[in-house]
């Protein structure tokens, strides 16, 4: 998964993170369920009226960075927590603009699974996706939040 070492594993540890293979993921699952970007993005914006999330453990966390989440890219058997990247291949694809009809097709969004577009971030990255967007919506529990759709 993209921006894993960049916004959830701590500083302590990015290096040891880096060395490990995804058998041994579980070790750092203190940092996906008990998050600090959450807290640093509060920090910097909260007199934007920014409230970091307060319910821990973020399970949710667990789903989209360890293990896949149900019915979209979760597979029929986890065997441990692993940072992967999941692509659910039966997922239909969905149009992307393209620079010959650069309009944004029905049912496209860059903000992929958190908008409706399950063929996008993070079932499988698409190029123009918004992991980083994605993830800090993520990881800020506003999946649900008013977003503008691009070009609006």
């Amino acid at each position: 998964m993209p921006l894993v070492n960049e916004l959830v594993i701590g500083l302590p540890d990015k290096d040891r993170w880096n060395t490990t293979t995804p058998n041994q993921d579980a070790e750092f699952a203190d940092y996906v369920t008990n998050p600090s970007v959450p807290i640093l993005v509060q920090a910097l914006f909260g007199s934007a009226g920014v409230v970091a999330p307060n319910v821990y453990p973020r399970t949710d966390l667990e789903a989209v960075f360890l293990t896949g989440i149900s019915g979209l890219n979760q597979p029929a058997k986890v065997q441990a927590p692993a940072e992967e990247l999941r692509l659910n291949t039966s997922t239909a694809v969905t149009p992307v603009p393209t620079a010959a009809a650069p309009a944004f097709p029905a049912g496209y969004s860059d903000l992929g699974v958190i908008k409706g577009d399950t063929s996008g971030y993070p079932n499988g990255r698409r190029p123009m996706d918004d992991v980083v967007d994605i993830t800090l919506r993520v990881a800020m529990a506003c999946c649900s939040c008013r977003i503008p759709e691009p070009g609006s």
